[in-house]
């Protein structure tokens, strides 16, 4: 109902339009509302099976932070984070002198999986 009236209201969808709306839609996106990560779920991806891919990420982000002179400000940015399955293994293998410098940025569309993100990072809430 909600794409039907959408499209007798603004005419037809581009493909893009069509897909946000079937993901992102407030009250009935797939990822607002569905979404469950995992071997047993919807869907899995490589961090949500195993915590190597995380922490084989860590030495590249150690090893650009050498390379680009230890620099005090790293932006670490992951689009669609999902439950923090990737960060969580990618952080702590990083030595402190390379996680001192980063600032994590999650950038994720579902509350759920904010939520999933706290929880597994060990915080309290996240700013996204």
């Amino acid at each position: 109902d909600i794409l039907v009236q959408r499209v007798k209201t603004c005419g037809p969808l581009t493909m893009a339009e069509y897909m946000k709306e079937c993901l992102t839609h407030p009250e009935e996106g797939y990822y607002i509302k569905h979404a469950e990560i995992g071997a047993f779920q919807d869907f899995s991806t490589s961090p949500s099976t195993t915590p190597m891919f995380g922490r084989l990420l860590s030495k590249w982000v150690e090893w650009s932070h050498e390379k680009l002179g230890k620099p005090e400000n790293i932006n670490l940015v992951e689009l669609g984070p999902g439950t923090g399955s990737l960060m969580k293994p990618l952080l702590g293998a990083l030595p402190e002198s390379t996680l001192s410098s980063i600032t994590l940025n999650l950038v994720e569309v579902s509350e759920k999986m904010r939520s999933a993100q706290a929880s597994s990072l060990g915080v309290d809430s996240l700013q996204i």
